[in-house]
């Protein structure tokens, strides 16, 4: 199991350095574990339009290989994976630290209800 850390950047601002942060071991195994288990997407959506607002994560790894997560869609420089329950947005945003969380709190309901 990969258990290396994971820098997390909350696409967010323009024209100011968005909001990042470090996954522990742990929370990025659990992302991993969880965008393992999803499937090719059938079809892209578009991307995120530019300027003010959430754009989704932006996800690095120590080997500076990235991904993305918007609106359902994981997308890495090869292929999108499905996510149409946006687990891996919600994910992400459970693990935003507290320097952020108002800002999270505010845009989490762009991506709907945590699973219970």
């Amino acid at each position: 199991m990969n258990r290396t850390p994971l820098r997390v950047e909350l696409d967010v601002f323009s024209g100011r350095p968005n909001p990042a942060w470090q996954l522990d071991d742990d929370a990025a195994a659990h992302v991993r574990d969880a965008i393992a288990s999803l499937d090719r997407a059938e079809s892209d959506r578009p991307l995120p339009a530019p300027g003010l607002g959430y754009r989704g994560f932006r996800v690095t790894d120590q080997t500076e290989s990235s991904f993305t997560v918007f609106d359902g869609v994981v997308r890495t420089s090869e292929l999108s994976l499905a996510d149409p329950d946006r687990r891996i947005e919600r994910l992400l945003f459970a693990n935003v630290p507290p320097e952020f969380a108002d800002l999270a709190q505010s845009l989490a309901p762009e991506v709907g209800p945590a699973d219970d």
